[in-house]
């Protein structure tokens, strides 16, 4: 769609409009959930989102800084076994009855 048609449409013109990590680019279209544009990430990826959730806040990347969750710290010294793989407690504590 040109530019001129979005005017004609009401539409506001948001090219190079930051938001965060986002910069529109162009309009792609129009539907029930409301306008789609281009952007392009800091990263460079670029994508059509729609121009409600980057001006909200709810994206604000194209997902390159999503990272999975950090693994749960062991809360208990870790012991290894002879073969240097480490040994639960349940059987470290049957060994040491056996050895007595």
């Amino acid at each position: 769609m040109s530019i001129a048609h979005e005017r004609s449409r009401g539409l506001r013109d948001w090219s190079d409009q930051r938001w965060r990590s986002l910069v529109a680019l162009s309009y792609v279209c129009h539907g029930k959930d409301g306008a789609r544009w281009r952007f392009q990430c800091d990263c460079g990826h670029r994508g059509a989102y729609y121009l409600r959730q980057v001006q909200r806040g709810e994206r604000t990347t194209c997902g390159c800084d999503t990272k999975p969750a950090p693994a749960t710290a062991w809360p208990f010294p870790r012991v290894l076994g002879s073969d240097g793989r480490p040994v639960s407690s349940v059987h470290r504590a049957a060994l040491l009855a056996q050895a007595a």
